[in-house]
């Protein structure tokens, strides 16, 4: 993942997993659902450019590399997906098992 630029998902887990980097996710929404619709089911979704079947990907990917407008909102949904935690991740697992443990 650290290796790409962007990826193109449609809905899947993977689109979770994939906004922990902050990279521009592009979701192709083949079943046509409302922007409304894909919030209520799916609302890991408001971190990715929403694209049609009928569109032109490249035109997108260009636009997205000039200026990438959803970043704060990837950041957003980041931290309501994965936390926040100030000594990092890792250390905050750790200090749990240890308080768990004691």
């Amino acid at each position: 993942m650290n290796q790409s630029d962007a990826m193109i998902t449609d809905i899947s887990s993977v689109l979770n997993e994939y906004l922990y980097t902050l990279k521009p996710i592009f979701l192709m929404n083949a079943k046509g659902l409302s922007p409304e619709e894909l919030i209520s089911q799916f609302p890991s979704t408001q971190a990715a450019y929403v694209l049609g079947t009928e569109c032109d990907i490249l035109k997108h990917i260009d636009s997205v590399e000039l200026d990438d407008t959803g970043f704060r909102e990837r950041e957003r949904i980041g931290q309501l997906c994965f936390g926040s935690f100030s000594e990092g991740a890792l250390r905050r697992f750790l200090d749990v098992v240890e308080d768990s443990v004691r």
